[in-house]
């Protein structure tokens, strides 16, 4: 319920003001859940107040602050891009890593569209290329296949969209194709 959010989210602020290290997360993710434009905002400028705690502890170098900053910013991403905010959905899914397949699947997904920021194929094909080197993403791979397949984006090459659909693996390394 929306009303138990709004309770929820200024306890977990609470908290989060008198030192819990646990209430910053679900505070976040209690305004998040509220919707509103207003609530939005609010996420927002929690999230850069958290990463900004976390740098000046010292603490942004760990792996669980790593998670913890991914998953904020492609949250900030996520609600920006249902409000209809799609530039400023790609602008906080940039600030993610690259190493972080979520937002440069994001990112990728929004050039070759168009969708919020200029329609872009080649660097669109240029993010799923990255994708498929530094995560082996099935999906990336695939997409760099039907781009180099069709001519979308990059020059027509079935040699090419051979070598892409060939690096079609799950998780497990099973081939996909």
């Amino acid at each position: 319920e929306k009303k138990d959010d709004e309770a929820a989210a200024e306890w977990f602020l609470k908290a989060w003001k008198l030192g819990n290290s646990l209430a910053p997360m679900e505070c976040i993710h209690a305004y998040a859940r509220i919707g509103t434009d207003e609530a939005c905002e609010k996420v927002f400028a929690l999230v850069e107040e958290y990463l900004e705690v976390l740098k000046k502890r010292g603490q942004w170098t760990t792996y669980d602050s790593f998670k913890m900053e991914k998953e904020l910013l492609n949250l900030c991403g996520d609600l920006c891009y249902q409000q209809g905010k799609k530039y400023e959905a790609y602008q906080w899914y940039r600030r993610n890593s690259y190493k972080d397949e979520y937002a440069v699947t994001r990112q990728a997904e929004m050039h070759y569209e168009g969708d919020g920021i200029q329609k872009d194929r080649a660097e669109a094909y240029r993010l799923y290329a990255q994708l498929v080197k530094e995560s082996r993403s099935a999906n990336a791979a695939y997409q760099c296949g039907k781009m180099c397949l069709f001519g979308d984006g990059v020059a027509k090459d079935p040699a090419k969209a051979f070598y892409w659909f060939s690096r079609q693996r799950n998780k497990r390394g099973w081939l996909l194709t």
